[in-house]
Formats: structure tokens, sequence, C-alpha cells
């Protein structure tokens, strides 16, 4: 099981974003029944999507809509609040400031049982869960079956 972190699907709706194609391709590829969400995570696209100055900025009614059809198609998920509590509670002894944010992600793929989180920030993740796999777009892609070519006739 995966859990979805919130820049790929920010560069999932973005045509013009660098990392477009992967993520979309990880999207496409992943099981529904087996991909999640963080609630946080829908949030911080949202946020990422509406800021203002961007190139790419979205109105928060067509950022939600399209951010809704990822919610519709996986599984979301969330902390409790006293799940969140005790992952604010751990992160205290780890360290400090924004890092927070993806300790309380970690926390959600762990609560619900993924085993893996694909994100392009994958330094940001270091140190914070050694009992899950952290890797890039490319890097879950990659030993996924590749349709053969056809054959030549």
């Amino acid at each position: 099981m995966i859990l979805v972190d919130s820049n790929l699907l920010v560069a999932a709706l973005v045509a013009q974003h660098p990392h477009h194609a992967e993520s979309s391709a990880v999207l496409l590829a992943a099981d529904p029944a087996a991909t999640l969400l963080a609630t946080h995570s829908l949030a911080e696209a949202f946020a990422v999507l509406t800021r203002r100055n961007l190139p790419f900025r979205l109105a928060g009614a067509q950022a939600w809509m399209q951010l809704e059809l990822f919610a519709a198609r996986f599984l979301v998920v969330s902390l409790t609040a006293a799940q969140t509590l005790d992952a604010i509670r751990r992160f205290s002894r780890l360290g400090n400031g924004p890092r927070l944010y993806d300790y309380l992600i970690g926390a959600t793929a762990e609560a619900h049982g993924a085993d893996t989180i694909v994100t392009w920030n994958t330094r940001d993740f270091d140190g914070l869960f050694p009992g899950l796999r952290i890797v890039t777009p490319a890097g879950w892609l990659a030993p996924l079956p590749q349709t053969p070519p056809p054959m030549p006739r």
C-alpha cells in the first residue's frame, strides 16, 4: 500500500510543472484500493494550487474540483485527534519546524498500513520513518511491469 504525497497531486494537475508526466503516470498506475491520500496532503495541495503569484494558480473552486477527483479515486485517510497529538509529541523529540507536516503525513501512512510514501521530496522524510520506504515517482514506477512493445510483423 502506498501513500501519495501532496507534491505529486500538484504536479499531476499542472501541465507545465516539470514533474507533470511522472506524477500523472504514478496516479494512473496506482491501484485505487491500495493508494492512500492523507487529508493533510489534500489541504497542502489546495494551498499550493491557490497560492498567489504562481504561474499555475487556480481559483479555489477549480482547485478543489480537481483535487476532489483524486479524493473520489483513492482512499482518503486521516489521523484522529489523539493520533495527531501523539505524532506531534513524538516529533518534538526528533526535530522542530516545518518538517512536522511531513511527519504528520508519515504518521498517517503508518496508521493506515502503508509501507511506501511516494514523493518528490524524499529528503523531507529522511530519518523520520525507518519502517517506511520513501521513494520518488521514478523509484516507484521502475519496478512496475512494463507493457512490452508490439511484435513486428
